[in-house]
């Protein structure tokens, strides 16, 4: 079953994320901070208390222009939701992370047109999405974290995929299909890693001090396939408050993605900034912004399709 190239499609395909696989730390340079603090020596790792419940507020904001036949199509999408955290511990040393959405609203614009769905409203609302928002907030996902921040594995997404495509009350087989691959890149175990790592892997394998940079390399195959590079400073340490600032390098791989039935290859080239701060003593993030650009064009059904697309996420504690 193909899908016609329409911008509802293709606003599904962007992805951007700030991962973390490996790194390497690089010794601190001239710093214009106080003796006393140029000199701390710092270990950041997670090491939140089992049994604390923390709240967060994410923001998204993104701008996509596209080129199709001839014609600029510009969407802007903004998206907040709140996410509660509830956090144990296993006998290996990893936490373990109770995941449990408490607001989701998305907003977005294409054009003139313009659409808003609230998961507050899905009890009541005739909008098929909608109500599917509102089944990702009442689901409870399990995560496994290491002290690096590197999310080991999820689960209950495979749980909720199937409710989600009951919901949907459709008996043909293509619908079903495009219905769950549509929902898993959104909201499957790679997004769903991709926005844990987001928050949490971050942090280097050693000792550091202020001015000390690591670098991470990342690899994403969710909806395209997607190489990262970012370079992370210790820019300030004051109390138990750490600030990090991020700057990184975004590139396409020349494979070949199958989103929606379509095969679809991305020659992509971006790049992203941020900073974050973060508590030193359990690692746990306190608020942070993330901006990313990207350009470049997709190929599918045998057409070249210009994209340009800006992303910042904002992510706060409560």
């Amino acid at each position: 079953m193909k899908i016609p190239i329409t911008f509802r499609n293709c606003i599904r395909f962007a992805a951007v994320l700030c991962t973390a696989l490996s790194c390497n730390i690089k010794p601190a340079q001239n710093r214009g901070v106080s003796p006393a603090t140029r000199n701390r020596t710092v270990v950041l790792h997670l090491n939140p208390a089992p049994g604390s419940i923390l709240r967060y507020d994410i923001n998204n904001e993104s701008e996509m222009k596209m080129e199709l036949n001839g014609t600029e199509v510009n969407n802007v999408n903004q998206s907040t939701f709140g996410v509660d955290y509830t956090i144990g511990k296993d006998s290996l040393g990893n936490f373990l992370f109770q995941v449990r959405y408490d607001k989701i609203h998305i907003h977005s614009k294409n054009g003139e047109a313009e659409s808003d769905m609230d998961a507050a409203n899905s009890a009541f609302s005739m909008n098929p999405a909608e109500r599917m928002l509102g089944a990702l907030k009442e689901a409870r996902i399990r995560a496994v974290i290491s002290p690096l921040g590197e999310v080991k594995s999820v689960s209950g997404y495979k749980e909720l995929t199937e409710k989600i495509l009951t919901s949907l009350n459709s008996a043909d087989a293509n619908t079903r299909n495009m219905g769950r691959q549509q929902w898993e890149q959104m909201f499957g175990e790679e997004a769903m890693k991709a926005s844990l790592g987001q928050l949490f892997r971050i942090f280097p394998d050693s000792a550091i001090q202020v001015g000390d940079k690591w670098t991470m390399d990342s690899k994403q195959r969710a909806q395209f396939n997607l190489n990262l590079k970012s370079v992370y400073t210790l820019k300030d340490i004051e109390d138990n408050l750490a600030t990090i600032e991020c700057a990184g390098k975004i590139t396409s791989d020349s494979a070949v993605s199958n989103i929606m039935g379509n095969s679809v290859t991305a020659i992509l080239k971006g790049k992203q900034k941020g900073v974050y701060q973060i508590d030193s003593g359990t690692g746990m993030l306190i608020k942070s912004r993330m901006e990313n650009e990207i350009k470049g064009t997709i190929e599918m059904m045998g057409r070249i399709i210009p994209i340009a697309l800006d992303n910042t996420i904002t992510v706060t504690r409560q």
